[in-house]
């Protein structure tokens, strides 16, 4: 009997004194794209979101790409939420379908990210893109600028249902309508693809034969309406106007420079922009709900210079790539070789007990009789309650140490709290440097032991203190509510509010008799 127990102990502390690899990881997140269509912009999206998520150890980015079907995008959003992923971002396909699943997804507490377009909701974390309308007015602005003699205006739209296409040719209007020798002659939706305006543009030089200008809200448009004029020998007497200025063979940069088109407007991906503000989000930051990025032209003013610009990005790209899949090939080799070793150590020592056990088992095997029967079960009582006791005695230990250890980190981290109260500009970033922990741990360690989120907890000390100062003390509210770190009065209030049930103007009237007793 004590033989097999012994066996068994022995063989639980294996995973204790050899883990496996994949224990004790960090706190691990999952955050989930869904991608509506699929074109170079959209390729450079992704991309940008894979370099910047290479830069955290505990994310896993998952992509679903639905290549231009609302349904399966309407299904991947719906996945994503039956994952639970930690933080959800989407790049919808209109503003419309999608709605029900992506509320879905912010009313389970699930960070929605939209991405590049928006959705006929408010129902959503935060928003990341460029400003669709001001990019839109940029563009009739600069024709303004660039045909003081007139010019006639053709513009290929993208899906007419979508946010961007909408708030481009809203700003487009706008930009040109004090401009009377600027006419916008037809307005024609190609779906953003390079194909589709070729067909529009054929349609439209068939009925008009003075267009000057062609105003296309992508650049894949924009070489597809070139592509259409040159057909039919037009191309050198209109000028085409792009929107997105990527680099490579088919961007908007490489169309500027070779002659295609006149200027293309620079509309950032977001894509790096996205997994930031989802970190942000994670790490228990505030983030803005709406987030613009800025934009520029690209013209023959400055695409020398962009060229330049751009040939160093891409090297710099590759190299982040190349980086990413050495770093993937070296976990994955460094997981194997571990898994090796474990596996390697554990059939050591597995072999060892097997040879010691059959010793023991020859030796003892002459000494065994019946005298020792009782002898043995006393000695195996003995062991079972020594064994007990000191399990209790470990226990015991343990729920000792970690009570004083969490006494003793709460401690501290109240004495930072009361010596920066007053000071707005505490934050949970100052405050895990001075106490030597990242972010996420000293998230967890306070969560473990206070039960609340950094920012929580703060904000509940600095409300008891303002408590106890307003029964205690002359000042005012006002006065109160800065020596207690808040910036405005007004958010005071509110989380006093939030925290008390009452106003602390209310609270005082309540308490007032009770202060004059």
């Amino acid at each position: 009997m004590r033989m097999h127990k012994a066996i068994i102990h022995i063989l639980l502390l294996i995973p204790v004194l050899f883990p496996l690899p994949g224990c004790n990881r960090p706190e691990h997140y999952v955050i989930g794209f869904s991608q509506s269509l699929d074109d170079e912009w959209r390729f450079r999206m992704n991309e940008e979101m894979r370099q910047e998520a290479l830069l955290y150890d505990n994310i896993e980015l998952r992509i679903a790409e639905s290549n231009n079907d609302l349904q399966k995008q309407i299904s991947d959003v719906e996945q994503f939420v039956e994952q639970k992923v930690d933080v959800l971002i989407v790049s919808p396909m209109e503003s419309t379908k999608l709605i029900p699943s992506i509320e879905k997804a912010y009313e389970l507490g699930i960070p929605v990210i939209l991405v590049d377009r928006k959705v006929d909701s408010d129902k959503y974390t935060a928003f990341i893109g460029a400003d669709n309308y001001n990019i839109g007015k940029s563009v009739g602005l600069y024709i303004c600028r660039h045909f003081p003699m007139g010019a006639n205006v053709v513009e290929i739209s993208g899906a007419f249902d979508s946010s961007p296409a909408e708030e481009r040719h809203n700003g487009f209007v706008d930009g040109i309508k004090d401009t009377p020798w600027i006419h916008l002659i037809e307005t024609s939706e190609a779906d953003w693809f390079s194909e589709k305006a070729y067909d529009c543009m054929i349609d439209i030089l068939r009925t008009f034969k003075n267009v000057d200008v062609v105003y296309a809200h992508n650049d894949l448009m924009a070489k597809g309406a070139y592509l259409a004029a040159r057909s039919i020998n037009m191309e050198k007497q209109i000028s085409f106007i792009g929107i997105d200025a990527l680099d490579g063979p088919d961007g908007g940069s490489t169309f500027v420079q070779n002659g295609v088109l006149m200027a293309s407007f620079i509309y950032p991906s977001g894509g790096g922009k996205a997994i930031q503000v989802a970190m942000d989000i994670l790490s228990g930051k505030q983030v803005q709900k709406i987030n613009l990025l800025p934009t520029s032209v690209v013209d023959s003013t400055n695409i020398q210079l962009m060229a330049l610009h751009n040939t160093y990005v891409s090297a710099q790209r590759n190299i982040v790539n190349n980086l990413g899949d050495k770093v993937g090939e070296m976990t994955e080799q460094y997981t194997q070789q571990q898994s090796a070793l474990h596996l390697t150590i554990v059939s050591l020592i597995g072999s060892i007990l097997i040879l010691a056990i059959f010793i023991v088992l020859y030796k003892q095997r002459n000494l065994i009789n019946r005298r020792l029967k009782t002898q043995n079960d006393t000695i195996l009582k003995q062991n079972e309650l020594l064994e007990r006791k000191l399990d209790e005695f470990i226990a015991a230990i343990k729920d000792e140490q970690k009570e004083r250890l969490d006494s003793g980190f709460l401690a501290e981290f109240d004495q930072i709290i009361s010596e920066q109260m007053s000071d707005p500009a505490l934050s949970v970033d100052s405050i895990s440097r001075t106490m030597g922990l990242s972010r996420a741990g000293l998230y967890r360690k306070l969560k473990e032991s206070a039960g609340a989120t950094p920012n929580d907890y703060i904000r509940s000390r600095r409300l008891e203190l303002a408590r106890r100062m307003l029964l205690t003390s002359d000042l005012s509210i006002s006065e109160i509510c800065y020596r207690t770190g808040f910036n405005t009065p007004s958010y005071f209030a509110k989380c006093f509010k939030d925290e008390f049930g009452s106003l602390p103007s209310e609270y005082l009237e309540m308490t007032k008799p009770q202060s004059d007793q």
